[in-house]
């Protein structure tokens, strides 16, 4: 009964990580302008961070900054991941097919532990992507073409008038 339920669990996360790609949003190139965020060169906006000698430009620059590295934790994560869990899963059914015909009969220990090891991360690396995905989809400002999407409330307002002092963004 184990052999079968490794060999179907292993069998499960090829086929949800192959899911998973191809409904990766950066992988798949939902978000516009995804694709060039491999190529991102972060370092010349740090530069030109540094390199303001106004607030106002200075405060641009540290966010144009902050969101290329972003950006590119992102792809960086996407990919990793999913194609991490992709071999992983590969490598436990081909585990689990040695043991379902007891030819792992020998090196049952190391099979279970190469098993629990492969699982505990993919499952680390995956649990990080999704969250740093989370993270991005919230909380980012923009979504990859500089035009700028605005938090709403439940009545669909994303600022209020004060009196005097003219509209304030809610978020």
């Amino acid at each position: 009964m184990k052999k079968t339920l490794f060999l179907i669990f292993s069998g499960c996360i090829v086929i949800f990580s192959i899911i998973c790609i191809c409904c990766g949003p950066i992988i798949t190139g939902v978000i516009p302008g995804s694709d060039s965020w491999k190529n991102k060169n972060c370092q010349i906006l740090a530069d030109e961070y540094k390199a303001a000698s106004n607030e106002l430009v200075k405060e641009s620059k540290k966010k144009e900054r902050n969101k290329c590295n972003r950006d590119k934790a992102m792809y960086g994560l996407e990919y990793s991941s999913l194609i991490i869990d992709v071999f992983f899963g590969f490598v436990c059914t081909i585990l689990g097919l040695l043991h379902y015909f007891d030819i792992a009969k020998y090196f049952e220990i190391v099979t279970g532990i190469i098993g629990l090891a492969t699982g505990i991360i993919g499952f680390v690396l995956t649990f990080v992507y999704l969250v740093y995905s989370t993270y991005i989809f919230t909380n980012d400002p923009y979504n990859g073409t500089n035009s700028p999407i605005y938090k709403r409330n439940g009545d669909w307002a994303f600022a209020k008038y004060e009196d005097g002092k003219g509209y304030k963004c809610l978020y």
